[in-house]
């Protein structure tokens, strides 16, 4: 976090994780306790994007730790049908 917090205000976003454990790398996590980190969040020119293990039901709890949106890679990737999980990650971010 400590990288985060010098950013100068010309990058819009940055990417930070693995937040949970990552679905395409098995037993790739952080160490870091995300929601005790980001209580002690400076930056707020540079949005927060969470990366790393987000699913439909872990979205709302990476927004709750205080990141300011999420990415998908291995969510879509390994599903059976990526579009309609897609629609439900996106509804879940949504609401």
């Amino acid at each position: 976090m400590i990288d985060f917090e010098k950013l100068s205000a010309v990058f819009d976003y940055a990417f930070f994780g693995p937040i949970f454990e990552s679905i395409s790398k098995p037993k790739y996590a952080s160490n870091l306790d995300f929601k005790k980190e980001l209580e002690h969040r400076k930056n707020n020119e540079t949005s927060l994007v969470a990366l790393g293990g987000i699913t439909s039901d872990k979205i709302k709890t990476a927004l709750e730790y205080g990141f300011d949106d999420v990415a998908l890679l291995g969510t879509l990737w390994n599903s059976n049908n990526p579009i309609e999980n897609f629609k439900l990650c996106q509804k879940t971010g949504l609401s």
